[in-house]
């Protein structure tokens, strides 16, 4: 972990959670890891509730902002659709919300298995998407893409033979995206299943860290590749969403989205490699970049019908 890192994470819990409750005595009772693929995320028990407390992870200083990451989660509450947050420490990058009593980490197993959790789904999108002022806080995919390039490169980083190609293709994408005259809001940007936390008859979409004004459409489209949905499963989704059966130029920038999503995420765990020098990384980077270009010859046949 970044600044925290020579810390005892007992002692940095029991400061920041006495901070919080303004109870120097607190006794912490019990501390359960939870899942998390970049930061470490605890349970904490306490003689005060239950909280959700977050370290960052190594090296995440360098491609995420965490006050663009506090701006988005105060947004989210703003909406309810985020656990309530009650400490957020943008220089060390530790956050604490109040843990959502009975909480059940969506997964695709039961994404797959429970269609009618798509409707809750659709209904937090829908909040989210539909908040009209500006927060400021931008998710440009083609920025971050060349942010992660110059930073694989900076670390001797090595590309597949035919990126350039790929690539080219994404900056074709990108300009007929931006001939469509897409209309830009507040966005998720990474809503993996494991970032939906269902409670007591209520769905909860958590970790920020990538939020920001982007195409509504790309949350659908990494939504449904992370949660591996079929496509009838997918296109209830999509009406829910749209409260009606969706436009052909609509499914399209679903599809174009779906592009964008797994190429920047190729490059991003290939970052990652570059950073860490771990060989899963390297694998999730290539099967991303090879479904990327799958997506890719799957466009071709919507390119025909859309309006």
């Amino acid at each position: 972990m970044n600044k925290t890192e020579n810390y005892n994470k007992d002692i940095i819990i029991k400061k920041t959670l006495s901070k919080i409750t303004k109870d120097e005595n607190i006794a912490i009772y019990n501390k359960t890891r939870l899942g998390g693929l970049t930061n470490l995320n605890y349970k904490v028990d306490t003689s005060c509730g239950e909280y959700a407390f977050r370290f960052p992870g190594v090296d995440t200083e360098f491609f995420i902002n965490r006050e663009a990451e506090k701006k988005c989660t105060e947004l989210a509450n703003k909406l309810d659709i985020d656990a309530e947050l009650l400490h957020f420490d943008t220089s060390t990058g530790i956050k604490v919300c109040k843990y959502v009593e009975n909480a059940f980490t969506l997964n695709k197993a039961y994404v797959q298995n429970n269609p009618s959790i798509l409707k809750s789904v659709a209904e937090v999108f829908n909040r989210l998407h539909s908040f009209n002022d500006d927060t400021g806080v931008i998710f440009d995919v083609f920025k971050m893409m060349e942010e992660y390039e110059t930073i694989i490169l900076n670390k001797n980083g090595e590309f597949w033979p035919d990126y350039q190609e790929i690539k080219n293709k994404i900056t074709q994408l990108q300009k007929e995206i931006e001939g469509m005259g897409v209309e830009q809001v507040p966005c998720h940007n990474d809503p993996l299943c494991e970032n939906f936390i269902l409670g007591d008859n209520k769905l909860f979409l958590t970790d920020w860290e990538y939020g920001g004004i982007n195409d509504p459409m790309w949350d659908l489209a990494d939504f449904i590749i992370e949660s591996e949905i079929n496509s009838k499963l997918e296109n209830i989704l999509l009406n829910h969403y749209f409260g009606r059966i969706p436009k052909e130029s609509e499914i399209r920038r679903v599809k174009i989205n779906k592009v964008f999503v797994d190429f920047l995420l190729s490059l991003w765990a290939l970052m990652k490699f570059a950073l860490e020098g771990s060989l899963d990384m390297k694998e999730w980077a290539d099967s991303r970049y090879v479904r990327c270009k799958e997506w890719i010859v799957l466009l071709d046949g919507v390119q025909e019908n859309a309006d």
